[in-house]
């Protein structure tokens, strides 16, 4: 299976007149007693970064998500017995709606870093099978962030959070410059050969890469087609969405001072141009968010944007497994999987007998995998070893 990689954008789409009431909520709250730079591991699952928070003084497992605001899962709301208030329409990232309410945390406390009063919207993480799995109690939000500096190093796994840039060294830093977005959401511009592409979102709540509006590509940007997904694109916070990815590589493309060579792009039809985790994790990153800055520090060589992966992605309705995402060229279109079919086992296990967790847990962790489909003429049996879906050329 591909890489998991989910999208936890929330556009703030707000039906009718957006009040300045509403757009206060995401300016409330303020850090307690940050002097100094303080220091905190965080882990990564699923391709997604996660850690335990203290909300009001109870412990729950947090997803870091740049890309949205602080979010409280339904049952975290109602494990602390706070109240909740309209807000309005929003918007997942493939633009579907609802009618969210909000709150008001008393206490955030991530490790050493203490908030007061932040503004959380109210989601119903655990009704979507996919977040019910990484097991989601709310997001770490942007409006929550940007009340100081915050640093990213991917290879100690740890986070630094500083009141200032001071307490960096970063003389040697690319700089970025980015603009916030009212929920603190910051956004970049790069360039595509001759083409400015403005406001990508700075997407850590994206396990993807860097991801382009189709529309924005001609043919001279793009060396090779290194494969192309058909099926479900991804899953937001209503549910998921049907669009052909297409992964190409390019060495036009331009981020601050930097070109990238022989960099993949994931190109969408329906779609917002962010900047995911695959890519943000080939540097150290430091966000200033008062300054309107991202530094970047390389950690190699050549930033490298990798997916390992057996090439299908899967849903369950019921006790039926179906194949919802096929990547071609890769181990699973070579060994004649097909979009929409039936798996019964895994390995020697009937899907009957797992949960959808264990499935999604067993390909996501298994370097091989034998998968046995129904077809009419019978069971046939699948062998495939996971590779690098971005070696090959599609065509």
């Amino acid at each position: 299976m591909k890489r998991i990689a989910f999208l936890l954008l929330l556009s703030l789409c707000l039906s009718g007149c957006v009040s300045l009431k509403r757009n206060s909520l995401w300016k409330k709250g303020k850090v307690l007693r940050l002097e100094e730079k303080v220091s905190f591991p965080f882990t990564e699952k699923w391709g997604m970064i996660f850690l335990p928070v203290s909300v009001n003084g109870q412990s729950f497992n947090f997803l870091l998500d740049t890309g949205a605001p602080n979010v409280l899962d339904q049952g975290t709301l109602e494990a602390l017995g706070i109240p909740a208030y309209t807000y309005g329409m929003v918007s997942d990232a493939y633009g579907k709606r609802d009618r969210l309410s909000f709150a008001i945390t008393n206490r955030f406390t991530i490790g050493p870093l203490q908030h007061k009063k932040v503004g959380a919207l109210i989601a119903d993480f655990r009704s979507v099978p996919i977040f019910d799995c990484m097991e989601i109690d709310g997001l770490i939000g942007a409006n929550m962030m940007r009340k100081s500096v915050w640093q990213f190093d991917f290879r100690q796994k740890m986070i630094h959070v500083a009141p200032s840039v001071d307490y960096f060294e970063l003389d040697q830093a690319e700089q970025l410059p980015i603009r916030s977005k009212n929920t603190g959401t910051p956004v970049t511009n790069i360039r595509l050969g001759s083409t400015l592409l403005k406001n990508q979102t700075v997407d850590f709540g994206s396990g993807n890469g860097i991801t382009i509006l189709k529309d924005k590509i001609t043919e001279p940007m793009v060396q090779d087609t290194v494969a192309i997904s058909y099926g479900n694109a991804g899953t937001g916070l209503y549910g998921s969405r049907q669009d052909t990815v297409y992964y190409l590589r390019t060495d036009s493309l331009q981020i601050g001072l930097d070109f990238l060579s022989s960099a993949v792009l994931r190109v969408r039809k329906n779609t917002n141009g962010l900047l995911g985790l695959r890519f943000w994790r080939n540097y150290r990153v430091t966000i200033d968010w008062s300054a309107g800055i991202l530094y970047l520090e390389p950690n190699g060589d050549k930033p490298q944007i990798v997916s390992r992966g057996f090439g299908f992605g899967t849903e369950m309705s019921g006790d039926t497994l179906r194949v919802s995402t096929l990547t071609t060229p890769s181990p699973a279109s070579a060994a004649g999987l097909l979009l929409r079919d039936q798996i019964i086992k895994l390995g020697t296990r009937l899907v009957s007998d797992l949960d959808y967790c264990q499935v999604l847990h067993q390909l996501d962790t298994a370097e091989q995998v034998q998968v046995t489909i129904l077809r009419k003429e019978g069971p046939k049996i699948i062998q495939l070893e996971k590779r690098d879906l971005y070696k090959q050329k599609a065509y």
